[in-house]
């Protein structure tokens, strides 16, 4: 199948499937501290017009979540429906949205 064709789910398990080959006993707070410690760095410092570092942040997501057994897509979905409804600001000092 093209990767066209896949959908998210697909990826989800497909990076459920690999880590737990290359990395079994990971938890989601390893993968979490991971995007935290050096992932997010990385995009911060210089990453943020590279495609991969940006997939490094998907993929640790969505391998955290699957270690909940959480649904990332369709939480995703709930939480837009929320915000939505949410008045938001940015903070002045920090130039940070924030739901108010």
């Amino acid at each position: 199948m093209s990767n066209e064709k896949k959908t998210i789910k697909d990826l989800q398990q497909e990076i459920k499937t690999w880590a737990d080959q290359v990395y079994p006993d990971r938890t989601p707070y390893s993968a979490l501290s991971k995007m935290v410690m050096e992932e997010i760095p990385e995009l911060l410092n210089g990453g943020q017009d590279d495609p991969g570092e940006w997939a490094d942040l998907l993929i640790l997501v969505l391998d955290a979540a699957g270690l909940r057994d959480i649904d990332a897509v369709q939480a995703a979905w709930d939480k837009m429906e929320i915000n939505k409804q949410r008045s938001w600001e940015v903070d002045p000092e920090t130039g940070i949205m924030h739901h108010i």
